[in-house]
């Protein structure tokens, strides 16, 4: 197995959840000035759990549960590792059957650079029927996304590190600067999410 890349100043937080059952799992990054040190992963670890997954929770039903972060410190090939359970599992709180596993959304996150190693995206899964019709998504979950990618723009509260894109490839990372939702389609789960085993 090849080693993990180095990318500079950034400490990876994997959002893992499962989907009817499935793992799967979405990446964000934050960067630092300074060196990451484990008790700053787990002060990430909990800002992240305050914050944002209540606001992801917002998006989906009761079929996506997530249960844990999976924090990477990025700057060395053996960096610090934390995996931080959530507590209680906690599932999405929108009304509704689920929709089948391979219905997902794209949004992509930008930097102030162009160039594909200075954007990114995530892929959200877990969605209601109630949610979605004819494969476009409902202004009601729109507006609940947005509150969500409002949050994830913005640094943690009384935290330093700032919301990144980074590239593996290069092994930088830009600030965040905007999330934007290409169109209001789904797509399918299978090219949408990166399934985890461990």
């Amino acid at each position: 197995m090849l080693p993990t890349p180095i990318i500079a100043n950034v400490c990876e937080v994997d959002l893992r959840f499962t989907t009817n059952g499935k793992p799967g799992e979405n990446t964000f990054f934050y960067k630092s000035t300074a060196a990451w040190t484990y008790a700053d992963m787990q002060a990430l670890a909990v800002a992240f759990e305050s914050e944002a997954i209540g606001a992801y929770r917002s998006c989906t039903c009761s079929s996506m549960v997530f249960t844990s972060l999976h924090l990477l410190d990025r700057r060395t090939v053996g960096g610090s590792i934390l995996d931080y359970p959530l507590v209680g599992s906690p599932p999405g709180v929108r009304a509704g059957l689920s929709l089948p596993g391979n219905v997902a959304f794209n949004i992509v996150r930008r930097s102030l650079f162009s160039g594909r190693s200075n954007k990114g995206s995530i892929r959200m899964a877990g969605f209601s029927e109630n949610d979605v019709t004819l494969n476009t998504v409902s202004n009601s979950l729109l507006q609940s996304i947005a509150v969500f990618l409002s949050n994830m723009s913005q640094n943690l509260t009384n935290l330093p590190w700032q919301p990144a894109v980074a590239s593996p490839k290069l092994g930088t990372a830009k600030a965040l600067i905007t999330w934007r939702i290409p169109n209001p389609i789904t797509d399918s789960q299978k090219t949408r999410i990166r399934h985890v085993t461990s």
